[in-house]
Order: C-alpha cells, then structure tokens, then sequence
C-alpha cells in the first residue's frame, strides 16, 4: 500500500523490567506485596518442616533409640544391665582397636551398647555388645 505508513515497534529489551515502556510492578504495588508475602510464608513452612524432622530424628541412633544419661546411669544401679567398665574390660583382651565413640541404645526391647573404634591401619570398626549380658552381638567393619 504505497500511502499508508507501517508502523514498526522496537523490540521489548531483554531485560522488561528496566525499561520505560514496559509495566512491572513496584515494591509498592499490592502484587509484589502479595508474591513477597507468599514467598516468606513458603520459606517459613519449609524451615518450620526441616526443623520438626530433625527433632524428631535427634534422639535415633544408628539403629536405635539412644537413651539418656540419666536412664542409663538407672538401668546400671537396678542391675538391668553391666557397667560400660566391665564391658570395656571383656573386649579389650581381643580388641586392636581403640574405641572412639560409645552410644547405648534399645534395639526391640533390648539394651545395646553400640561402639565405633578405629585399628592402627585407621579402618573403623562398628561392634554391639548386649548390655544386660556382655555378649558381642556385632564386631566389624
């Protein structure tokens, strides 16, 4: 059409929100207000989600529920189960390795002591002992 005059519009830049010609909202506009609020309210649930899964797991072990010291010192004073001592003492004759972490913990209704040691060659070594017994249930890596 020789007349009439095409009216060619300039490319949208590629970054809309830096340019004049392109509406984006303000911190002040009631959009942005609510997409931040969103975002916050989502950032809040997911640590308040994160946090009540590590409590809830805090007080599992390896394989167990590890019990207190308080529990533990009672179990020993009722007799239920022996003193870490004499537990130490029954391994040590066989053990080459040097026990770097002890926790006791209640397998099924059962009280174990649950070690971890390392050999000289540095390897660790995951061992359970029946705590009312001393009998080693699990010795190894």
């Amino acid at each position: 059409m020789p007349g009439s005059a095409v009216q060619v519009r300039p490319p949208l830049p590629i970054f809309p929100h830096m340019h004049a010609s392109v509406p984006s909202a303000s911190w002040r506009s009631p959009a942005r207000r609510v997409t931040l609020a969103a975002r916050a309210m989502l950032y809040l649930a997911l640590s308040l989600l994160l946090a009540l899964t590590a409590t809830a797991h805090a007080g599992e072990g390896r394989h167990g529920r590890r019990l207190s010291h308080d529990r533990a010192r009672a179990a020993v004073a009722e007799g239920r189960i022996l003193p870490l001592a004499d537990i130490m003492a029954r391994l040590r004759p066989g053990l080459e390795a040097r026990v770097i972490e002890v926790e006791l913990e209640e397998h099924h209704g059962a009280l174990v002591y649950e070690m971890r040691a390392v050999t000289p060659e540095g390897r660790l070594l995951d061992i359970e002992v029946d705590a009312a017994t001393g009998r080693l249930l699990r010795g190894g890596e």
